[in-house]
């Protein structure tokens, strides 16, 4: 090997152990309060997007950017237990699993006791772990599941917000075929 060759390897090592890691992942919060008189009274929080994919060990962040000054909580839960009715959003029978995170659990409001349930060398990854975002600031977490895994997760202070983590080996959406497009009913 030549001086030039030996020194484009050298460069092209250099780089890829310079290169950043995978870079994370974003999640917002979205909406807040909607009124106007004699016509409607309600809430639209939301986490954007709603699905997100991601390889396994890569970090995801949640960043609030809503119009409240609302907290939220991202709390791991299974398919099953995501609130999909409003009784279920009335009831919220998995809240209790983000209760760690106030010291007063019926007052979202109260004083913070942790930012992180359960979230430790596992990652997030199982029902229970729980991450509480503060208004105007940002909170990450390493996604530790194994590809063909989903983790679901709702915000114990608004339970209608939920979102979904796919993780797979691209870390990308699947790409949809012409035969899945022509499958879908019109």
């Amino acid at each position: 090997m030549g001086k030039t060759t030996i020194a484009l390897v050298t460069l092209a090592v250099a780089l890829l152990a310079a290169a950043p890691a995978q870079a994370a992942k974003v999640v917002y919060t979205r909406g807040g309060d909607v009124f106007h008189p004699n016509e409607v009274f309600g809430v639209n929080h939301r986490f954007a997007p709603g699905t997100l994919y991601v390889k396994p060990g890569q970090t995801v962040t949640w960043i609030d950017g809503d119009i409240n000054s609302d907290r939220h909580t991202i709390t791991s839960v299974t398919k099953a237990h995501v609130p999909r009715t409003r009784q279920a959003v009335n009831l919220c029978p998995f809240c209790f699993l983000a209760n760690g995170h106030f010291s007063n659990p019926d007052d979202p409001n109260s004083a913070i006791v942790a930012l992180k349930l359960q979230v430790g060398r596992s990652g997030y990854q199982t029902e229970g772990d729980s991450l509480l975002l503060q208004n105007r600031h940002r909170i990450s977490a390493q996604i530790k599941a194994p590809a063909g895994r989903t983790v679901y997760y709702f915000c114990r202070v608004h339970p209608w917000m939920s979102g979904k983590i796919v993780v797979n080996r691209t870390g990308t959406a699947p790409r949809r075929t012409t035969a899945a497009l022509a499958a879908r009913p019109h």
